[in-house]
């Protein structure tokens, strides 16, 4: 296991990072392998090399909507299955299924293989949470122990009707929200309250979302997840971890975040992180650990930057954050979240665009972003870097988005979607910490 005491971003921050990280095993619990309709990829050395990089242990891997998918998602999972025998220590497989599909025997299949968990997409397969055709799936995953991974986010309406139907129906079903119900999250989290068989898994959830998530949720029902590879890992960890704070999170609750939650459901299928024999004598580290454990999340020069912030981006409106300019003194600074602002406003507004079908004027949005330059404060290149990145690549794949968008396809599940998510979460983050 990769030990991530060295996990840190910005100098500023790097002692809470650093105390953090020290003993916590991340485990990513949204993450695709292979190959999907709209293009994008992940291979087992792209998805390991980012691992390594971001300090992940463990990653919960399942197919795209893949091409070759067929009625039964068999060439898909037959991929994970050779990913998490080349890598057993570092992936927890679950296969993907269609409910009016041929399922059956795609299931029996993988169950004799070590799956542990059955991945369901209601928007993509076309059908309801708490419908008749999935309940067949659910009634075998709570019969074997399986965990059922759920999409509930881009182009869900209310799911919260659906999930109170299913908890009540098999209420010993082990359910992991993806994307945490953000298209209904208020009412889901009244419907699963204190339900230790519900989890809600935080991927490509904007900054506001995440903040209301952590403040109407326990966190001993909130994962982690990026939804890799439509979101970057460190950006997705980097995000979780300034909200944690922000939200008053005690080191003990953003390690059972990041880990220890949903390790609790690994270790009896044996996929968990494996523990170290405890010693008869604590070794001092760890009695420091404990002590640091018991303590309130205190950050030392990050709290002063935040108290009026966070609040007011609630709103997610760009006239909220602009009358937020005031506070801010330092000319360079101010030139830095003016820049930030830009580059949000920009990707609301092609959202918006796209939506529209007015591709020539989304795409122009993009052509400035990818000209705004980072001002010399060399800790904000690399954000920058991220959001040129994207913006490059989507002018890239104009043809390609034009042509699915086109035919029909949903822009919230195109994968313009979550590269906009993406940047916006990086904007938001890098105001409220300048």
């Amino acid at each position: 296991m990769v030990k991530p005491y060295d996990y840190r971003w910005d100098k500023d921050d790097a002692q809470i990072y650093k105390e953090i990280f020290q003993t916590i095993p991340i485990i990513d619990a949204h993450v695709h392998q292979g190959t999907d309709i709209d293009k994008h990829y992940s291979t087992s050395d792209m998805l390991i090399r980012s691992m390594n990089k971001n300090k992940i242990a463990k990653s919960i891997i399942f197919p795209l909507n893949d091409p070759e998918k067929g009625k039964d998602f068999h060439i898909p999972n037959e991929k994970i299955l050779r990913v998490f025998n080349k890598h057993p220590s570092r992936f927890v497989p679950f296969c993907r299924l269609d409910p009016n599909g041929e399922w059956k025997d795609e299931l029996e299949l993988r169950l004799s293989q070590g799956f542990v968990g059955v991945k369901l997409h209601p928007a993509s397969q076309k059908f309801t949470i708490g419908g008749r055709k999935a309940q067949p799936i659910y009634r075998l995953a709570e019969k074997h122990n399986l965990m059922v991974l759920i999409h509930s986010g881009f182009s869900m309406a209310k799911v919260a009707g659906d999930i109170q139907k299913l908890i009540r129906k098999f209420p010993n079903l082990k359910i992991i929200l993806g994307h945490a119900a953000f298209v209904d999250m208020v009412a889901t989290a009244k419907v699963v309250k204190d339900k230790p068989n519900v989890l809600f898994e935080v991927s490509t959830l904007k900054v506001f979302e995440l903040y209301n998530l952590m403040k109407i949720v326990p966190p001993e029902q909130i994962i982690f997840g990026s939804d890799y590879p439509y979101y970057n890992q460190r950006i997705g960890l980097e995000v979780f971890l300034d909200v944690a704070l922000i939200t008053k999170k005690t080191p003990s609750q953003i390690a059972a975040m990041l880990g220890l939650n949903i390790n609790k459901w690994l270790e009896p299928v044996g996929q968990g992180i494996k523990k170290k024999r405890k010693r008869k004598t604590p070794a001092p580290f760890y009695r420091g650990m404990f002590k640091f454990l018991q303590q309130p999340a205190r950050i030392p020069g990050f709290a002063l930057k935040l108290p009026v912030l966070p609040i007011a981006l609630l709103n997610e409106q760009f006239n909220g954050m602009i009358k937020h300019l005031k506070y801010l003194k330092n000319r360079e600074r101010l030139e830095l979240v003016v820049n930030y602002l830009r580059i949000y406003s920009m990707l609301s507004n092609a959202e918006i665009l796209f939506s529209q079908r007015a591709y020539k004027r989304a795409f122009n949005r993009f052509d400035i972003i990818k000209l705004i330059k980072s001002p010399d404060l060399e800790k904000e290149k690399k954000y920058f870097d991220i959001i040129n990145k994207v913006a490059r690549s989507i002018l890239r794949r104009r043809k390609e988005i034009i042509s699915y968008l086109e035919k029909g396809g949903l822009f919230n599940l195109s994968s313009v979607k979550g590269d906009i998510m993406m940047a916006k979460n990086i904007c938001v983050l890098r105001i409220l910490k300048n």
